[in-house]
Order: structure tokens, then sequence, then C-alpha cells
């Protein structure tokens, strides 16, 4: 048997031990508890970036959508606006040409003296005398035809604006891009 100087040693020993043990198991806990802590933190931390990478994503593709939509209304409208000018432009141009026809027919009949000995020309009769030359037909438009053979020439200011309607336009184009 153990006398109490030896079983106060031997549970000494025992308490002793224990303690070491516990204080180490309580240090590997610590050390655990702060890896499952650093851990979380910092899968809760690759969750935030990814959640902030998808909603700041997300932010620039409505922005890019909002900003595209904008630029289409807007090319809409300028498009709207450059179709109105052009017509409105046209539409002046054609009645200048109107206003000066006579000017035109005046051109165009000394055009034909160079270029055609004979020929027939309709026209209305206030441009008749311009065509003296020429078998002359009536007609209650403001236009003239020329017709010589297989050759037909039409002057009147539809048909001039039709024939230099691209021309016109190109340079409606160039003039408002400022080119």
């Amino acid at each position: 048997m153990l006398s109490e100087l030896e079983f106060e040693g031997f549970k000494d020993k025992v308490m002793k031990k224990y303690k070491t043990d516990c204080v180490k198991r309580l240090k590997q806990a610590e050390i655990y508890r702060k890896e499952i802590i650093k851990k979380a933190r910092e899968e809760g931390e690759e969750i935030y970036r990814k959640e902030i990478s998808r909603f700041l994503d997300s932010l620039k593709n409505e922005k890019n959508r909002r900003l595209l939509q904008i630029q289409l209304e807007a090319k809409r409208e300028i498009n709207k606006k450059y179709t109105a000018l052009k017509e409105k432009i046209i539409k002046e141009l054609k009645n200048s040409i109107e206003a000066d026809f006579e000017q035109f027919v005046l051109c165009f009949s000394k055009w034909l003296d160079k270029n055609f000995e004979t020929g027939t020309v309709k026209t209305e009769e206030r441009y008749a005398d311009h065509f003296k030359k020429y078998t002359v037909e009536t007609i209650g438009e403001k236009k003239v035809i020329f017709s010589y053979q297989n050759i037909h020439i039409e002057l009147s200011p539809e048909k001039i604006v039709e024939d230099y309607r691209e021309s016109i336009e190109i340079l409606l184009n160039k003039l408002l891009k400022g080119k």
C-alpha cells in the first residue's frame, strides 16, 4: 500500500499530467476553432466577392443595355429629323426649280438645238416658242419631253429632283456631318 505522502505525490503527478493534457487539448481546440473561423471567414469573403462581382456585372450589363437603348432612341430621333430635313430641302429645291423652270427650259432648248436637228417636243404652250425648229405638241403639264427615234428625254421639276436625288442626299449627308 501507498503511504499518504506517496499517494499525494501520485495524485499531484496524475493531476499535473491531466492538467498538461487538458491545457494541450484546450490549445488544440483553440487552434482548431481559429482555423474553422478563418476558413469560414475566407469562404464568406469569397462568397461576398463573387456576389459583389455578379452584382457589378449585372449593374454593368444593365448600364450597357440602358445606354444602348438611349443610343438607339437618339439615333431614331436623329433619323426622323434628318428625314424630315431632307424632305423639306428636296421640296424647297423642287419649288425653286419650279419657280425658275423657264430658265431650265431655255437651257434645255439651246442644248437640243446644238445636239439635234429634228425631233418632237411635248410641252406646255407657254414654252413652245423655245422649240420652233421641232414638231411641238402641247400638254397640260409643267414639263418638256423630247423624242427622236428611240431617244426620249424628259425635263420637269420632278424628274430633275428624281434624277439627282441620290446626289442631293449624299451632299446633304456631307453637309450634316460637317465634311
